[in-house]
């Protein structure tokens, strides 16, 4: 072999190397630029997926506090009905026991009214009892009553009360 085929050889071996380096040198470059790449979205993600847990943990202790308030708020509710139930209970045995007490003053004015003027105490008896058929809803029998009152006691201070 002479020199001039050698080197030519040697040319060719540089030349087919070389060029078989380059696609491969390409090749890594490019995998190279791959992998930052995917690094580089690893980040990305990462990132995105740990800012979403904070934000997930903060709900958490947001709804915590709320859920706390709202429990609070139901005690404090449960609370008030208990405080307004007690005071109903007590307004009505209080109001119950005024009734009482006026039924007894009542009956002793009554009492008292007779003995001093017998015949107010027919009169007042009986417009009470035409009252009552009024509250009983015996309205015939009421305006009946009413008449006979008015015709008995004319004059009486309860005459107006019993015409209307």
């Amino acid at each position: 072999m002479n020199s001039k085929t050698a080197m030519f050889l040697v040319i060719i071996t540089l030349f087919s190397l070389h060029a078989s380096a380059d696609p491969i040198s390409d090749k890594l470059t490019a995998l190279e630029k791959t992998v930052t790449s995917m690094q580089t979205d690893s980040i990305a993600r990462n990132t995105s997926v740990a800012s979403a847990l904070s934000t997930i943990e903060q709900l958490k202790q947001d709804n915590l506090t709320i859920q706390g308030n709202l429990e609070a708020d139901a005690h404090i509710i449960k609370q008030q009905q208990d405080e307004i139930a007690r005071l109903r209970r007590d307004m009505e045995d209080r109001i119950a026991s005024l009734e009482d007490k006026l039924e007894i003053y009542d009956q002793q004015i009554s009492k008292a009214v007779a003995k001093v003027l017998p015949a107010a105490a027919n009169e007042a008896e009986s417009y009470q009892k035409a009252l009552a058929l009024v509250h009983q809803s015996d309205f015939m029998s009421a305006i009946a009553s009413f008449r006979a009152y008015l015709k008995v006691n004319p004059k009486s201070e309860l005459s107006d009360n019993a015409q209307y």
